[in-house]
């Protein structure tokens, strides 16, 4: 059976894994006005997404352990909510920055994909009207 300790580790690794490299793919420059690194660029990232998914739910496991573990403590038994709260916010840094990490980084291929795809429209629509032009 696996520690959990060593499981928690694992799953942080794997999310460091992950935002790191759908980091470096959200800011890998491309010619925006190449229609084809426009598709290749919303081919990856429509791949991209189902990575994001799965990097936010695990940054949810991820969190909720480390409340859990945090709860379970009885050097905190003792203390009120409000402050159990405000000392497991600060224990659990490390795990709110990859919950809000992954959460943006999802919105922001989200709304990248819906803007690569208004480039490509607009490409098609501006290919189209210089062909009637020429007509």
């Amino acid at each position: 059976m696996i520690n959990p300790h060593t499981h928690f580790r694992m799953s942080l690794q794997r999310l460091k894994e992950i935002t790191t490299h759908i980091g470096k793919c959200l800011s890998e420059q491309f010619d925006k006005d190449n229609p084809d690194e426009v598709i290749g660029k919303i081919q990856e990232f429509s791949a991209l997404l189902g990575l994001s998914s799965e990097s936010y739910a695990l940054a949810e496991m991820v969190y909720n352990e480390k409340i859990l573990e945090l709860s379970e403590s009885s050097q905190y038994a003792k203390l009120n909510a409000t402050d159990k709260k405000m000392i497991f916010a600060g224990r659990a840094k490390q795990e709110i920055y990859y919950l809000t990490l992954t959460e943006r980084q999802n919105k922001s291929l989200t709304h990248s994909l819906d803007a690569l795809r208004s480039i490509i429209s607009f490409i098609k629509q501006d290919k189209l009207n210089s062909q009637f032009q020429q007509a």
